[in-house]
């Protein structure tokens, strides 16, 4: 039985927050691999140069997919080369108009407190910045809302913080990429079993996939702000039964990072609850 698990990187896999990770939870995920049917695919804002950095640093699993720049590439990973998904790409240029993305980009700089991030962190179809945490963020996306409209660009606004550095980060892309769009996409190309995708998340940039009718994870070092931003959104589209919070109370482990990905794929899947024990056992003797 294949089961695919599709995960954010930083302070969901990655354990770069605040709170502590469990030392033996990334093994244990190394092992899991090794004994079920499991295809794991990131889906990052990274780009792809920033997830192989990930994967070496954090010594993390190798995926099958990457699914990068907040959902608008996708790349698969053949022995150790990274595979554009041309058929991704080539979706997204007709929804990518270069002239209207220089309007934008000439006004967005007007906005107090925010400020362009550096070239290598900018893509083919993803302009990004930096702004300042004491922004209104309702009042923020709005205003870039109305520049991307008198551009007459049909964008998608993702707003999010990283808490670590207290940095606000605010992507634009096209109205048809996320990473739940391009979750879909890889889906139906390979046919997923859609009942066997579970996902792993922690921020603002998640929110496309936390809120839709995917089996989600809501690892428990996400901030609480989020936390309740998702159950809310959940309810109202009637996906509550879609989204676990990770407690912390599974196996001894703190729920966090990692582990909270090993708490959720346990509850998903209750089948698979004494595989992850015994794997757990063995990388914390080993």
């Amino acid at each position: 039985m294949t089961y695919i698990l599709c995960t954010d990187l930083d302070r969901t896999l990655i354990p770069n927050g605040h709170l502590p990770p469990d030392p033996n939870a990334i093994p244990t995920l190394h092992a899991l691999l090794n004994q079920i049917d499991l295809t794991l695919i990131y889906v990052s804002g990274r780009d792809i140069k920033l997830v192989q950095q990930a994967i070496e640093k954090y010594q993390l699993p190798f995926p099958n997919y990457a699914i990068t720049d907040v959902g608008s590439q996708i790349y698969q990973l053949n022995k150790s080369s990274w595979q554009q998904n041309t058929d991704w790409y080539q979706t997204l240029q007709q929804y990518w108009d270069e002239q209207k993305i220089i309007t934008i980009k000439d006004e967005l700089p007007k906005i107090d407190g925010v400020v362009s991030q550096e070239p290598e962190k900018q893509s083919d179809f993803k302009a990004s910045y930096y702004f300042s945490t004491d922004l209104d963020l309702l009042k923020l996306n709005d205003t870039v809302e109305q520049i991307c409209k008198r551009a007459n660009f049909h964008a998608n606004i993702i707003i999010s913080i990283d808490e670590t550095t207290d940095t606000g980060l605010l992507d634009i892309i096209p109205d048809h990429a996320s990473k739940y769009l391009a979750l879909k996409f890889l889906a139906r190309q390979h046919d997923y079993n859609i009942d066997r995708l579970v996902y792993s998340g922690d921020s603002g940039n998640d929110m496309s996939v936390l809120s839709s009718s995917l089996n989600a994870i809501l690892v428990n070092n996400t901030e609480t702000e989020i936390k309740q931003q998702v159950i809310q959104l959940s309810e109202q589209n009637n996906f509550r039964k879609h989204i676990y919070l990770a407690k912390g109370n599974f196996t001894g482990l703190n729920g966090n990072y990692c582990s909270g990905i090993l708490e959720g794929l346990a509850y998903y899947f209750p089948e698979l609850e004494n595989t992850i024990q015994q794997q757990l056992v063995k990388s914390t003797t080993s």
